[in-house]
């Protein structure tokens, strides 16, 4: 009734109109549910992507640190600050090296020693001993960003640390939307052609 009401209002008549404006809605609501669900597949696989390159790198490089270097305190420090400075990637993934009360040691941006940070995964990490990951706003750079800590965890189970990666979203928010006006394209070539 209310659709009819529609179209005496815009004064459409004849049965091949409305017909006609029936298929062009149909077409239309299916359209813009194909690129909705394209859209939250493909934010997905692009956030799994980081998310999972983050995870397989905290977790090797934080084994590495537990088996070979962390036996004492000072060792971890001397150990975090060697790796920062060989660490190739600075330039697209900030290290980051945090101490058992979650406040930075040291950092591959020369972030200040002492400095609180952002993201609820340094604490999951602390408390838990697990892998956690986060992304949010960096209240630094005002900037998206993922970020994956993996605890640090003495032969006696006690927690010395934390090894965080982080790395900014922007370009994978980029490359995201890029491909959704992609299908707002592909969707508008689709009703231009009926």
């Amino acid at each position: 009734k209310k659709l009819n009401q529609l179209f005496d209002h815009f004064k459409i008549y004849g049965m091949k109109q409305r017909w006609l404006l029936h298929n062009i809605l149909g077409v239309g609501i299916i359209v813009l549910i194909g690129v909705c669900a394209y859209s939250l597949i493909i934010t997905n696989h692009y956030y799994s992507n980081v998310l999972s390159g983050l995870d397989t790198r905290a977790k090797s490089a934080a084994s590495f640190f537990e088996n070979y270097i962390a036996k004492s305190y000072a060792e971890y420090y001397d150990s975090a600050y060697r790796f920062i400075e060989t660490f190739e990637d600075s330039d697209i993934i900030e290290l980051q090296f945090i101490n058992s009360s979650g406040k930075m040691m040291i950092s591959s941006n020369n972030i200040t020693g002492g400095t609180a940070l952002d993201g609820g995964d340094i604490n999951m990490a602390l408390s838990t001993g697990l892998v956690a990951s986060w992304n949010g706003k960096n209240s630094m750079t005002h900037e998206r960003v993922m970020a994956v800590s993996a605890p640090i965890i003495y032969s006696n189970g006690t927690i010395i640390g934390v090894m965080r990666y982080v790395t900014s979203l922007r370009v994978v928010n980029r490359n995201v939307l890029i491909n959704v006006f992609a299908a707002v394209g592909v969707g508008l070539m689709i009703m231009a052609l009926m």
